[in-house]
């Protein structure tokens, strides 16, 4: 339940992800920078207020959303967005990857990452369970994140 909540929380990146790639396929990746910094900032700051959001009222929407009994999942959810701005970020900055060809490059990161969390995984879930699972989740969508920034960066001082 947590898991899900959380990926619903990414409808709105994602939309944003679609109308990013009209600008790139529309002017190319460069062309559309301009406005695609826009919906990156614009993304970045629904992830705030939704992961402020979820965490304010997990204790009213987990049960309104799915019952009483699953109340105690509330602290591994509050956990879980936290990695709303890696996936955001993640989501919205596959255009620029895309339009610029970088396929190796976006899959490096994302099979880095993946590898991290599933090592991570085996190293500390047996002893610390789900919550630690969550927090590896945190962790990897935010190694991600900083992969994206460090291409948005990049991106950035090129269109200067």
């Amino acid at each position: 339940m947590p898991l899900q909540l959380t990926i619903a929380l990414q409808v709105v990146p994602m939309a944003v992800a679609v109308v990013a790639y009209t600008h790139v396929a529309r002017d190319g990746a460069d062309g559309a920078w301009r406005e695609h910094r826009r919906l990156v900032l614009q993304t970045m700051i629904y992830a705030a207020l939704a992961v402020a959001g979820a965490y304010l009222f997990a204790p009213i929407l987990v049960p309104l959303l799915a019952g009483r009994g699953f109340a105690p999942s509330i602290p591994l959810f509050r956990i879980l967005t936290l990695s709303v701005f890696g996936m955001s970020l993640g989501a919205v900055m596959v255009p620029q990857w895309v339009g610029r060809g970088f396929f190796l490059r976006a899959t490096a990161l994302s099979l880095g990452t993946g590898l991290l969390s599933i090592i991570a995984n085996l190293l500390v879930v047996p002893r610390y369970g789900m919550y630690a699972c969550a927090w590896v989740t945190v962790i990897s969508y935010s190694v991600h994140m900083f992969g994206n920034m460090a291409f948005l960066w990049w991106i950035e001082s090129r269109a200067r």
